[in-house]
């Protein structure tokens, strides 16, 4: 790929991998050369977007427009949750597609409240069967067995 194109680092192949941004025509030909496989293999037809088909434009009349107010800038910093750590997990789509509806079904609020149930699970297994290794509890303490 480095070839084709210099810039390409791991972080662009991972946004390309997950879908974030599309290959350029010349490294969507190495990838599907490389990987020797044809193009609906790696992509639907709904995750292409082909730039020469534009879409209609629907003019509103003036009268009937909203105004727009500009955004306030955001002055904090950083991730504004108040965990300070992300886990990521990968699932084919129709998992998680799923997911949230089976958390609702079971009574949690989202997946993340049951990505934190499972892993508090996990850590008092851990500490019943004795973990020595230090383990933040829920509320952020850090405590060890």
């Amino acid at each position: 790929m480095k070839e084709v194109e210099p810039r390409v680092d791991v972080a662009l192949y991972s946004k390309m991998e997950s879908g974030i941004c599309l290959p350029t025509p010349a490294q969507m030909g190495v990838l599907l050369s490389v990987l020797d496989c044809p193009l609906h293999d790696l992509y639907t037809l709904d995750e292409i977007a082909f730039p020469s088909i534009q879409p209609k434009v629907i003019e509103t009349p003036e009268e009937t427009r909203v105004p727009v107010r500009p955004r306030k800038p955001d002055r904090r910093k950083g991730d504004r949750h108040r965990k300070t750590r992300r886990i990521c997990l990968r699932v084919d789509n129709a998992t998680a597609a799923a997911l949230p509806k089976i958390c609702d079904y079971f009574g949690y609020k989202n997946v993340q409240a049951w990505q934190q149930d499972c892993l508090d699970t996990l850590i008092h297994n851990y500490q019943q069967e004795g973990g020595t290794e230090y383990v933040s509890t829920r509320d952020g303490s850090t405590t060890a067995d």
